[in-house]
C-alpha cells in the first residue's frame, strides 16, 4: 500500500472517497462533507506542520485516507485523526495494513499512538482493539480514544523511510 500526501488542491480526490463511504458519515449522524468543507480542512491541515494527510492507494486504485498528527495530545504522541477505507475496498485488510505501516514509520521519539473514534462507531472501536489498542479516554458520546504503547523494535527508521 502506498501512502501519498494530499494537498488542498487535490480535495476532489478525498471528497470522492467520502462520497464512496456514506455509511461512515451515517454512523456519525452527519452528512458527507461538501467539497468546500474538504478543501478548507485540507488547507487547515497544510498550515499545521504536525499534521499529515495521506491518500492510500493499492495498485492504481485510490482506496482510503489517513489523517494523523504528531506530538498530540503531548510530546511523543501520534494521533490518528481518521483512517478511512472506502466501502468498496473494505474487508480486504487494507486498513490493517495502513495502521501497521503507520506504526512502523512513526517518527523517532514516538512513544504511543492514539486513535480517536467518533460517535457510536463500534466497528472502528473493534478495529483498533483487534490491533492491540486499548481504551484510554472516554470523552462522552463525542470521542473515545484508543492507545497503543510502542516499543522501539516496532519502528525501523531510516530518515522518514521504512527499510525492511
Amino acid at each position: 500500500m502506498r501512502c501519498v500526501p494530499i494537498k488542498a488542491s487535490e480535495a476532489s480526490l478525498l471528497h470522492g472517497l467520502y462520497l464512496l463511504t456514506p455509511e461512515y458519515f451515517d454512523l456519525l449522524g452527519t452528512t458527507v462533507p461538501s467539497y468546500q468543507e474538504v478543501f478548507e480542512e485540507l488547507v487547515a491541515a497544510e498550515m499545521d506542520r504536525r499534521r499529515h494527510c495521506e491518500l492510500l492507494s493499492e495498485g492504481q486504485d485510490l482506496v482510503g485516507y489517513l489523517d494523523w498528527t504528531t506530538d498530540y495530545p503531548g510530546s511523543g504522541d501520534l494521533t490518528v485523526n481518521l483512517l478511512l477505507v472506502a466501502t468498496p475496498y473494505q474487508r480486504r485488510g487494507l486498513g490493517s495494513q495502513a495502521a501497521r505501516q503507520l506504526e512502523e514509520r512513526a517518527p523517532a521519539g514516538t512513544r504511543r499512538i492514539l486513535a480517536s473514534v467518533y460517535g457510536s462507531n463500534g466497528p472502528a472501536a473493534h478495529f483498533w482493539e483487534r490491533r492491540g489498542y486499548r481504551p484510554s479516554n472516554d470523552c462522552g458520546p463525542a470521542v473515545r480514544w484508543y492507545t497503543k504503547i510502542l516499543s522501539e523494535g516496532e519502528r525501523i527508521h531510516v530518515g522518514h523511510q521504512i527499510r525492511r
